[in-house]
């Protein structure tokens, strides 16, 4: 078999969103609104722990204003796209 043109049908991936700080107790860290488009690079992966049998992962992005993790409604990303998410390091968090 011969590939003429190959085609990833995450490759042009974009979401709308909203920085709203939800998912997640931010301390005194305020979601500015700001209306943001983006891409499989943007996605993270946070992981949480409750008990040892309690555990989970929610999937969002940084955004890059006011520094906020906004978590995205289950349901909207495959599983492919939660793959590709980046880890969450607050300490990685660059703030501008």
């Amino acid at each position: 078999m011969k590939i003429i043109e190959r085609k990833s049908p995450f490759e042009d991936w974009e979401l709308e969103v909203s920085c709203t700080g939800k998912g997640w107790n931010q301390g005194d860290k305020v979601p500015c609104g700001s209306k943001l488009g983006i891409d499989v690079n943007d996605l993270v992966k946070r992981e949480w722990f409750k008990y040892p049998d309690d555990s989970g992962a929610a999937y969002g992005f940084v955004c890059p204003v006011c520094d906020c993790y906004t978590e995205i409604e289950n349901g909207i990303l495959t599983e492919h796209l939660k793959n590709m998410a980046k880890d969450f390091d607050e300490y990685d968090v660059v703030k501008l």
